[in-house]
C-alpha cells in the first residue's frame, strides 16, 4: 500500500509541477482591429416622391440641387495591441533538407523512318503478234445410231404366304381357388399329345413326336412330367360348376423354339354343358400364364405343336 501511495502523490505533483511551468508561456487571445465602412441609409420615399410631367410645359430653368455635405468622422486612433514578449524557442530545429528529384529518363529516340523505295517503271508494251489465219473446220463425223435395247421384262414377284397375326392376348381373371392341390391338379393333365396325337379314349402312354413325322425325336416321360407339373400350377378348373365331371377340354398350343406361345391355343373338342365355355377359357388362361415354357430345344420338332387334355374328373371324384 506505501509503495502505491508514494507513487500516485509523486505522478500528481509532476503533472501539477509541469503545468505550473508551462501554463505562463502561453500565447494570450487578442482580437486584432477591425476596419468599420460608413453606410449610408436613403428612404424609398425620397425615390417614389415624383411629379407626373406635361408634354406641352414651358421649359424652366431649376437650379441644381447641392448635395449635403455631411461632416467626416474623424478616424480613432487605433489602439494598438500590447505587445508580447514572443516565446523563444528552446533550440532550432533544423529543417530537412528535401531529397534531391530523379532525373526524368530521357525518351527514347524515334528511329527516322527510311525513304520509301522507289516504284519500278512499268514495261514497255510489247506489239501484238498477227492473228492467226482461220482454218477451215473439218466436217464432223456422221454420228452412229443408238441400237435399239429390247425392253426386258421383269421377272414376275414371288408372292409369299402371309403369316397369321397372332391375336392379341386376352385379360386373364383371376378365380377363387377352393381347397388348392398342385398335386391334384397335376394328375388332371392325365395327356400330353403331339398335334396328329390319337383319340382321348386312347390307353397308349403320352408322348411327344415330330411334326414332319419322324419316330426318331421323342421326348421322355420326365420332360413331359416337367411339362404337365408347370401347367398344372397356373389351373384353377371350375370346380362349382354343375356337371363338371364332363368338362374335358383338349387344346392345341402352338409354341415358339424359346418356349413361349406362338398364337392363342385352339380348342378341339365341345359339349352340351353350359359351363364348357369356362373350362376352356381356364385352361386357355394356364396355358398362356405359364409361358414361356423350359423345355428342350433339340426337339423342338416334337413340342413345336401338342394337344393337352385338361380332365377335372379325377379332382370331383368322376
Amino acid at each position: 500500500m506505501r509503495v502505491g501511495l508514494i507513487a500516485s502523490t509523486a505522478g500528481h505533483l509532476a503533472v501539477l509541477l509541469w503545468g505550473v511551468i508551462s501554463f505562463p508561456d502561453a500565447k494570450p487571445f487578442d482580437i486584432g482591429p477591425v476596419d468599420t465602412l460608413p453606410v449610408d441609409l436613403v428612404p424609398v420615399s425620397e425615390l417614389t416622391r415624383l411629379r407626373i410631367g406635361e408634354k406641352t410645359a414651358e421649359v424652366r430653368e431649376v437650379e441644381a440641387t447641392r448635395p449635403t455635405e455631411k461632416p467626416v468622422e474623424e478616424p480613432k486612433a487605433e489602439e494598438k495591441p500590447a505587445q508580447t514578449e514572443a516565446k523563444r524557442p528552446n533550440q532550432a530545429v533544423p529543417e530537412p533538407t528535401p531529397a534531391p528529384a530523379p532525373e526524368p529518363t530521357p525518351a527514347p529516340e524515334r528511329p527516322t523512318p527510311e525513304p520509301p523505295a522507289p516504284q519500278p517503271e512499268p514495261p514497255a508494251p510489247q506489239p501484238e503478234p498477227p492473228a492467226p489465219r482461220a482454218e477451215p473446220e473439218p466436217a464432223p463425223a456422221p454420228t452412229p445410231e443408238p441400237e435399239k435395247k429390247v425392253a426386258e421384262t421383269p421377272p414376275p414377284p414371288t408372292v409369299r404366304p402371309r403369316s397369321k397375326p397372332t391375336p392379341p392376348p386376352q385379360p386373364r381373371r383371376e378365380q377363387p381357388r377352393e381347397n388348392f392341390n398342385p398335386n391334384e391338379i397335376a394328375a388332371l393333365l392325365n395327356k400330353v399329345e403331339p398335334a396328329g396325337g390319337s383319340s382321348s379314349n386312347s390307353t397308349q402312354p403320352a408322348s411327344l413326336g415330330s411334326r414332319l413325322g419322324e419316330s426318331g425325336v421323342t421326348m421322355s416321360q420326365s420332360e413331359i412330367d416337367a411339362l404337365r407339373g408347370q401347367i398344372s400350377r397356373c389351373w384353377n378348373p371350375p370346380a362349382g360348376a354343375a356337371g363338371a365331371g364332363d368338362l374335358n377340354v383338349r387344346l392345341k398350343v402352338f409354341l415358339t423354339p424359346s418356349g413361349d406361345v406362338d398364337q392363342q391355343p385352339e380348342i378341339m373338342n365341345s359339349t352340351s354343358n353350359p359351363s364348357f365355355g369356362i373350362a376352356a377359357e381356364s385352361a386357355r388362361r394356364a396355358v398362356l400364364r405359364c409361358a414361356p415354357y423350359s423345355l428342350p430345344s433339340a426337339k423342338y420338332d416334337a413340342w413345336r405343336e401338342v394337344i393337352i387334355n385338361f380332365d377335372p374328373r379325377e379332382l370331383l371324384g368322376g
